[in-house]
């Protein structure tokens, strides 16, 4: 499209944008002189967009105090781009934030503590996948059993026999052996 007029020497800079993952320019430049003398050449620049979405920061975990098994706790998981930029700082060299996806999943182990580790990845428009992004969150049970006093524990001892009496408890499975 663009024309140039050159006297004796030409300096031709052509500003490529990225567009899409692929996009193939054809550039033909003719440039003649002051005599009239001719030179042309054509060349065909493909640009790439090889770079993954970058991510920057990381998610603090999060400890909850909770019983095995009990997630009413547990904020949900990251649903979209955006809340997951509430955390991290994103970037893409070619994507907006709306033009990301974003994948997930989730491992859980552990019953106390309980241990669930989300993992998050971008992928920009291109198929580029960014580095992990792991949020742990962390479930345990950290409040010791409560019994109030005063502590009622009859017992009928045969023949006023002290030998016969249970031993002392010692253990929380001794308060179940005697009815407790």
């Amino acid at each position: 499209g663009d024309t140039y007029e050159v006297v004796d020497s030409a300096t031709i800079t052509l500003l490529v944008s990225p567009g899409f993952c692929d996009t193939l320019y054809h550039i033909s430049v003719d440039v003649m002189d002051i005599n009239h003398c001719v030179t042309s050449d054509h060349d065909s620049i493909v640009v790439q967009d090889v770079d993954a979405p970058m991510v920057t920061g990381t998610i603090a975990v999060n400890n909850i105090e909770g019983c095995m098994g009990d997630f009413s706790e547990v904020p949900d998981a990251f649903e979209t781009v955006y809340e997951l930029a509430d955390y991290v700082e994103i970037e893409d060299n070619c994507s907006a934030l709306n033009q990301l996806q974003l994948l997930y999943s989730a491992d859980t182990i552990g019953t106390c503590p309980t241990i669930i580790t989300r993992y998050y990845n971008l992928v920009d428009q291109c198929g580029n996948v960014s580095d992990t992004v792991r949020e742990v969150i962390i479930i345990d049970d950290n409040t010791r059993p409560l019994a109030t006093p005063p502590y009622s524990i009859e017992m009928n001892v045969n023949d006023c026999d002290i030998s016969s009496a249970p031993d002392p408890v010692t253990a929380a499975s001794g308060l179940l052996d005697i009815g407790f």
